[in-house]
């Protein structure tokens, strides 16, 4: 599983304020993924490592990730793909820390729950023969990032960038439909997402009606 990859992360963000503003939100940026159990799991299951003033907004994110293992010669080819990705929902909470005219400074905390979906593809081609597998996997936890952002505020567009730390708490990862079955290297070694690790990037916001 590639340490660290390049990432979009699409926020459609609901600010709400004493005066009930509105805006939405865009972010691009970059991130590192801790993933120390996926990678475990990779290297056990098949033997070699992959490829690589206080303002309270509601936040949607998304995050992906993903690593092969391929094999191939002259008589067929081998691909094992796990693709992962996070769907994540909460709140915003940053507060002023230096203001200069239109330049804001702030600190902020997002408090949210994420969903995590892992899909692992197996596919083999021997000669003119093929066959592929995928089994889907779920797991479900809490996550929090504390960090600093740097905005520029006009009368309806904000623009500017952030730096974070994002900590992840999720369970293990569980079949689609058998909640029972959890995955795992063998017994009391189970396998879970960790999105743990730093995110920086830009932002741009659109206000309905404008600033305070």
């Amino acid at each position: 599983m590639k340490k660290n990859l390049f990432l979009i992360f699409l926020f459609s963000i609901l600010s709400y304020s004493i005066t009930a503003q509105v805006s939405l939100t865009l972010k691009a940026g970059y991130g590192t993924y801790y993933m120390g159990d996926v990678k475990e799991f990779q290297k056990a299951a098949l033997g070699q490592s992959s490829l690589p003033g206080n303002t309270y907004k509601i936040y949607f994110g998304y995050l992906t990730t993903g690593g092969r293992i391929s094999l191939a010669d002259y008589s067929g080819k081998w691909n094992y793909d796990m693709l992962l990705n996070g769907f994540q929902t909460g709140v915003h909470w940053s507060q002023p820390i230096k203001t200069i005219n239109k330049f804001h400074i702030d600190g902020f905390v997002d408090f949210g729950v994420i969903c995590s979906m892992l899909n692992m593809i197996d596919y083999i081609r021997v000669y003119e023969e093929s066959a592929q597998n995928s089994q889907l996997f779920f797991a479900y936890g809490l996550n929090v990032q504390p960090g600093f952002e740097a905005v520029y505020k006009m009368s309806h567009f904000d623009i500017g960038c952030y730096l974070g730390l994002e900590i992840d708490m999720s369970t293990n990862f569980y079949l689609n439909g058998n909640s029972d079955y959890i995955l795992g290297i063998r017994d009391n070694n189970y396998t879970g997402p960790s999105w743990t690790g730093i995110r920086t990037g830009i932002q741009i916001s659109y206000t309905l009606g404008k600033h305070n």
